[in-house]
């Protein structure tokens, strides 16, 4: 193995460091720009209310429709809520086709959206076609990208993220451009509710956990955002909350960009290949969408340059995109050298020893790692700055990486230690599963509670 090799990706391990104190400058930095965000729109954090006042009690009972909108996937959603915290559904999923989600019209996916909701209610609810408007199916939607609200339903797309490219839509309310699509195509359905994921994993882990204390709903999947529970005083540029005391705030948090978080080699050249170029510097730094993209640009660096693989380039390795982060995942699950050279070999990867293999783990490792310990930033300058300090509060999470990559949340939980000492102890973080459709039910029951 050759020397420079080793100094190499002892140089990117350095590169991906996160010290304490730098954390720490990022907090302040976030609770600047949470501030600005509510004080003002157009600012780089959304902070855009939710109209939606309350988290759930558990006890909340109902029939929604719920549409969940992701990074990767469609689903048309039937929920039975319960009560005490539990449900029914049925659900149908499909992919998105990559044609439609970066195309100069809109008209293509509200096709594919439509055509799918028809299926759904085709098979599952034959008798409501032909129905009169007072009879149409209660919908909520989950729209998880950036968007403001003047109402639980008046939307206004404010930019696209996770490598959607639709240039049509922006400034659009899709909730409306959705309607009219159903509409055109007699669909008896209302959309009652439009809301993120973030406030969907928040309003679910409060109806089924029993807490009592939810404050915050995070997403670390294909992209990654936060909401929480703030006060009505607290934010300036709402002019419209009535008598209401609090109300849930979709941050938008994948468009931080920490000063004090300077960006790698690899972060920049990866920024310069996605359709927004500087804009979701977190999230390009954290979510499932980026880690593996991440890997692969370092891993390219170490063959062209370090003669790693005997400086052969894979298509592997060449193509953008072309190693996904579950690849990562498995890589870290288990530092042996055998594991490595398993998961890497149908890649064309090839090591000259053991200990070779040991210092791709490495790389691997702390891109992961540094991806947590970033995490933690805006999670602990909530549980700070909106007054729990040395109180117990709950967090929900959902997404591929809290569920699929190997110690994420045990790397999260150790960077909120460093950040928040002995109250890291007060938190706890559950699973809300699947807050994306019985969150988007539980708020749609909401809206028509208010009407």
């Amino acid at each position: 193995m050759e020397a420079n090799l080793e100094q190499a990706v002892k140089k990117l391990i350095s590169d991906f460091e996160c010290p304490t104190d730098a954390l720490k400058n990022a907090m302040e930095d976030f609770d600047e720009l949470r501030k600005k965000g509510l004080e003002k729109d157009d600012e780089m954090l959304a902070m855009a209310p939710a109209y939606i006042s309350s988290v759930p009690t558990g006890e909340e009972k109902g029939d929604f429709l719920a549409l969940d909108l992701g990074g990767t996937n469609l689903r048309v959603c039937w929920v039975r809520l319960l009560g005490e915290g539990k449900y029914d559904m049925k659900q149908s999923k499909s992919t998105l086709p990559r044609e439609i989600v970066r195309n100069e019209s809109a008209q293509p996916l509200v096709d594919f959206i439509c055509d799918h909701i028809e299926l759904f209610i085709t098979e599952n609810f034959p008798e409501k076609i032909g129905v009169s408007e007072e009879e149409y199916l209660p919908m909520g939607f989950t729209f998880s990208y950036p968007m403001s609200q003047r109402s639980i339903v008046d939307t206004t797309l404010i930019r696209w993220t996770k490598g959607f490219n639709i240039p049509e839509a922006i400034g659009l309310d899709f909730g409306s451009t959705l309607t009219q699509g159903m509409k055109d195509r007699k669909l008896p359905v209302v959309i009652e509710a439009v809301i993120n994921d973030t406030v969907g994993t928040l309003v679910t882990r409060a109806y089924t956990s029993n807490a009592y204390n939810t404050i915050m709903g995070v997403i670390f999947g294909t992209g990654s955002n936060g909401a929480y529970v703030e006060n009505a005083a607290e934010i300036p540029k709402l002019t419209n909350a009535g008598n209401k005391e609090k109300m849930l705030i979709n941050i938008e948090w994948g468009a931080s960009n920490f000063k004090s978080l300077p960006a790698t080699r690899y972060d920049l050249l990866l920024d310069h290949d996605t359709p927004n170029p500087g804009r979701q510097m977190f999230e390009k730094r954290v979510s499932g969408m980026y880690l593996g993209e991440l890997f692969r640009r370092a891993l390219f660096h170490l063959i062209k340059v370090y003669n790693f693989n005997n400086g052969i380039i894979p298509p592997s390795v060449t193509d953008s995109w072309s190693l996904e982060t579950s690849v990562l995942s498995r890589i870290v699950i288990n530092r042996s050298a055998e594991n490595v050279k398993e998961v890497l070999r149908p890649y064309g990867i090839r090591f000259r020893d053991d200990n070779e293999a040991l210092l791709i783990y490495d790389a691997a490792y702390c891109i992961g790692r540094r991806s947590a310990r970033i995490s933690a930033v805006p999670i602990a300058s909530l549980y700070l700055s909106t007054g729990h300090a040395g109180k117990k509060a709950d967090i929900g999470v959902d997404g591929s990486l809290v569920e699929h990559y190997p110690n994420f949340v045990n790397m999260l939980r150790d960077a909120l230690k460093d950040l928040l000492g002995e109250d890291e102890k007060n938190i706890t973080i559950g699973i809300a599963k699947d807050g994306s459709g019985i969150g988007a039910a539980l708020c749609a029951l909401q809206a028509v509670k208010e009407k």
